[in-house]
Order: structure tokens, then sequence, then C-alpha cells
């Protein structure tokens, strides 16, 4: 009895020996990669406040509309989809404001030059409340640093015309107290979570935007783009509203209200790649992002939240001929800051042009760089249809990686991809290798603890 007993006891501690490294192995994966999504750049990568560019000019008679930035971090596309087609309206004072006018990181290590910081909006607006209010996703909600977004977003929300949140920016609202007794929604991938933390709110499924009162939320990150030409149809009229829905070659135009969508949630398949792609994500491609002067937000958009994107596939780096102190400004008068210039870039394996027009525009420098190392410049909008910029990157994730991870990412970010083939590898199965390798090896070293310490 007694030496039935000791091989269960051994055979159970085998066992947590075999499954229990792949599970911290996967803790401390998730925590590494969560540390570095809104990770600063370097001091040298930082514009110094006497080098930042000279803020866009007001103009009195055209409302205003803020795309809100925390100093802590913000989602890329969260953040410049909405920037764009605001701008594109031509409705509107545009501006991405900051409580600091420091650089904000985007996800995937894009960093931008907020135009304003909060007190210089306030000048300019005479006190009075912004129209409209954009709230993207944002990093450490609740601590110390977002503080003054909140605040912020409390004092001047009510005498807005709307606040917008786009994706998990809803969670910004619901932290601030704002969402309290309303309908909302958010990314479906995190709805389970707001449920629980914001119980006051009504949490909504399977729309692509949920309105209430001057409140208007949006679901996952691509769907700030209808939600905002629903707010512009509200200034410029549901025809112009229409003809620019169409300009932006965004699948979903529909410009109604609370337009419905697929009501996703996350199958076991969804758990496992996102595991093996964040936690196991060994030996990622390391891909250099060239910005180029008058690129559209979207298209760099599009590259950053694919590469690395919410599925964390690649290791990004942003670059450019002048060197890490140079911004670059985009289509609609953004600014942004490189992280490296080609002489400090790290070893990339791959190096993307965003833009449809980078072929005619980029540098000859970067031409002959590329060449001595070996890199070929891939203008990923440049030979795409005239469609949504995501549709060529979500594609080429597809080519590059395989379809269920394109088809994934595509989801998280809530992207109509029934015009898209996505067309690449299956189920990625070679995959579970690494945890499986994990859990070998603890049972491998188990077993021959036991061995050193005695018989059973």
């Amino acid at each position: 009895m007694k030496r039935k007993m000791l091989f269960l006891a051994r055979a159970v501690v085998y066992l947590l020996a075999f499954l229990v490294p792949p599970v911290l192995v996967s803790i401390v994966g998730f925590k590494a990669v969560e540390s570095t999504r809104y990770e600063a750049p370097p001091d040298a990568a930082k514009v110094q406040a006497g080098e930042l560019p000279a803020p866009p000019r007001h103009d009195p008679h055209r409302p205003t509309a803020v795309v809100l930035l925390s100093n802590q971090g913000a989602e890329v596309t969260d953040v410049l989809a909405p920037y764009e087609v605001l701008s594109e309206s031509g409705a509107f004072n545009v501006y991405a404001v900051a409580p600091e006018r420091k650089a904000v990181t985007l996800s995937g290590g894009l960093d931008v030059s907020p135009q304003l910081s909060l007190a210089e909006l306030g000048q300019r607006l005479g006190g009075e409340d912004p129209d409209v209010i954009v709230v993207p996703e944002m990093a450490d909600i609740g601590s110390p640093g977002h503080r003054p977004v909140a605040e912020w977003l409390r004092e001047h929300a009510e005498g807005s015309g709307t606040v917008v949140s786009v994706c998990n920016g809803a969670q910004v609202l619901a932290d601030a107290g704002l969402l309290d007794g309303r309908r909302a929604t958010a990314n479906w991938a995190n709805m389970a979570e707001w449920e629980r933390r914001y119980p006051d709110t009504e949490w909504v499924r399977g729309l692509r935007y949920v309105e209430d009162g001057n409140v208007l939320t949006a679901a996952g990150v691509t769907s700030g783009i209808s939600a905002t030409l629903h707010v512009i149809r509200g200034y410029v009229g549901k025809e112009a509203a229409t003809a620019l829905a169409q300009k932006s070659g965004y699948p979903d135009q529909r410009v109604g209200d609370e337009p419905r969508i697929p009501a996703e949630r996350l199958t076991v398949s969804d758990r496992a790649l996102y595991v093996l792609w964040v936690a196991y994500g060994w030996g990622k491609p390391r891909i250099g992002v060239v910005l180029t002067e008058g690129t559209s937000e979207i298209e760099l958009a599009s590259v950053l939240d694919v590469y690395p994107g919410p599925v964390l596939t690649a290791n990004t780096t942003t670059l450019t001929p002048e060197g890490p102190r140079s911004p670059v400004r985009t289509e609609h008068g953004l600014y942004f800051v490189p992280r490296s210039d080609l002489d400090s870039a790290p070893g990339l394996d791959r190096l993307l042009v965003p833009g449809r027009d980078a072929p005619s525009v980029t540098d000859p420098r970067v031409r002959s760089w590329a060449r001595e190392k070996g890199l070929e410049r891939e203008f990923i909008h440049a030979h795409a249809p005239a469609d949504f910029p995501l549709d060529a990157t979500l594609s080429d994730l597809a080519q590059h990686e395989n379809a269920p991870v394109a088809r994934f990412t595509a989801r998280l970010l809530e992207y109509p991809t029934d015009h898209l083939g996505l067309a690449g590898g299956g189920w990625p199965y070679a995959h579970l290798l690494w945890p499986l390798a994990v859990g070998l090896l603890g049972l491998a070293l188990a077993v021959l603890t036991g061995r050193l310490l005695g018989p059973a």
C-alpha cells in the first residue's frame, strides 16, 4: 500500500513537472510582452521641446475635434484612423492632444508628437469644450500617470457634442465614471472583463458602435472608422458622409444607427494562437518600417497593427535616413519620431515602406542602404488594389505567417475579411512543439532529481 501511494505521489509530481513549466513560461512571456507594448523610445529618439513642430492653425468658424492621447501610450489605429477620417472630412479643426506635449508611444513602437498639450488646447478654445472628443485605448489606466486624462475627461465630456471611444477606449470612459448607467460596447475579446469590472454599464455585443446620449462607444479598433463617420454625418450630412466612407475604402460603409456585426467570442483555437505567438513567439522576424513624408495615417497604422499587431507577430522599429530625432510629417499633419536612422538600425529580416506613393518619394539613401544589408524594400501598399490599406498588410501576414493568425488578427481589429482570400499556411501545429519541449524538459528534470534522491 505504501509503495502504491509513493508511486501515485511520484506520478502527480511528474505530471505537475510537465504542466507547470509551460504555464510559468506563458505567464512570464505575457508579462514581458505587455511591458514592451507601449515602451518609450530611448532618450536619443525623443524630440526636445524646442524642436517640436508648430501646431496647426485654428479656424474659429469650424468645430473642433480632439483625438485624446495619453503620455503613457495609446493604440495606434484607435488614434490614427479617426484622426485621418476627421481630417479628410475638412469640416473640423483636428488636434492630437496629450497632457504634456512630448512624444507619445503608440502600439507597434510608433512615436507621435502631440500637436497641443491639454493646457494649450484650453487656451485655443478659450476654456470651451471641444465639439468632438475621440478616446482610444490607453496604457496604465488608473495609474497616477493616467490621472490627468481622466480628470480632463470628467471636466469636458458632458459639455462636448460627442465623446467617441474606440475599442478599449471604453475602459478609459468607464474608469472615469462616464459610462455608469449607459449602454456601451468595446472590443469583443475584452467584453467579459469589462462586464465584471464595470457592472453599472450595460455592455452590448454585436454592434459596430453604440450611441447613448452624447457618448458613442465603438467596438474593436477599426470600428472607430464607422463611429467617426457617424459623428461626421451630423455635421456634414448623410450624402457627404457616405461619399467620405466610400473614399476611405473601409469595407463596412454603413453610416446609419448602430450597425450590426458578428458577436464574436474567444474560441479554444483563438486562445491557443494567442499563447503561442505572444508567450512562445521566439524568433519573431525583425521588421524595419520606413517613415516617409506624406504617408497617410491609416497606411502607417495598417502596418503597425499587423506587425506586431495584437498577436505580436514581429518585432518592429521605425527608421529614416535623417536620424532618430528628425520628425516625419504625415499626409494630414501629424509628426512621427523615428527610433533609428540607417546607421543605428538593428539587424532586420524585412524592410517595409508604407504608402501608395512610397516608390516615388522614398529617399534613395534607403535603397542603397537596403542593398548593402541584403534587404528588399517592400512597398506594401504601392502594388495593392485601391482598397483599404489593411487588405494589403493582412494578406502579407497570411503569406508570411499563416492564414489562421491573419484571420484572428483581423477579428481582433474588428476588420471584415469576407472580400479577402487570406491565402497562406494552415493552423501552425508545429508551434505546439515549443510548450511541449518546455514541459518535457521539466519532466526530465523531475525524473533526474527523483533518481538522484533514490529509488521509490
